[in-house]
């Protein structure tokens, strides 16, 4: 999020959107999350097809999207070893989002609309020099801006292999 210094004038019309849609979700304004516009990105979760990413991670993004806490453009990339399609990984995540607490069912498909899969193969470069093709079609797609976050929710032994084939498929930079 990029900080307003004191100098800049406050953007009246985008503080008018902002205003709105903390009203319409019922967000007084010491309440909201955020102040300013997030910048547009791309969340990729590695491991997406687990039980941390869909009882915890998938459920608290779509809390912050009720909040107002994400940007417009958001996209949430997951990526796992399971074969799935975006809708049923979609599936995944409703059930996931549908067992906590401040479901809205009414806004989950917009959530949705966001959410896409990619298998990947752990170890092997060529999964990830796929996966970052995929990346850079979304970010060109999405205008996320090659503005990305990383988020392994996979075993700790796999972390050293995975950091590594993200850098070498040019994805660290």
């Amino acid at each position: 999020m990029k900080e307003r210094t004191l100098n800049q004038p406050k953007n009246s019309k985008l503080e008018e959107v902002i205003e709105g849609i903390a009203q319409e979700i019922g967000l007084a304004g010491d309440k909201r999350l955020v102040d300013d516009v997030l910048e547009p990105c791309l969340i990729v979760i590695i491991g997406a097809s687990g039980d941390l990413a869909r009882r915890k991670l998938l459920p608290a993004l779509f809390s912050l999207y009720l909040q107002g806490g994400l940007p417009a453009p958001f996209t949430i990339l997951g990526c796992s070893r399971t074969r799935l399609s975006d809708e049923e990984w979609r599936a995944k995540a409703k059930e996931g989002a549908e067992s906590s607490a401040g479901f809205n069912r009414a806004r989950w498909d917009a959530f949705s609309a966001n959410l896409f899969y990619c298998v990947l193969e752990y170890e092997r470069l060529e999964s990830f020099n796929r996966l970052a093709g995929f990346v850079k079609k979304l970010d060109h797609s999405r205008r996320t801006g090659g503005n990305r976050i990383f988020y392994l929710a996979i075993p700790p032994s796999l972390y050293e292999t995975t950091a590594q084939n993200l850098g070498k498929a040019g994805l660290s930079t």
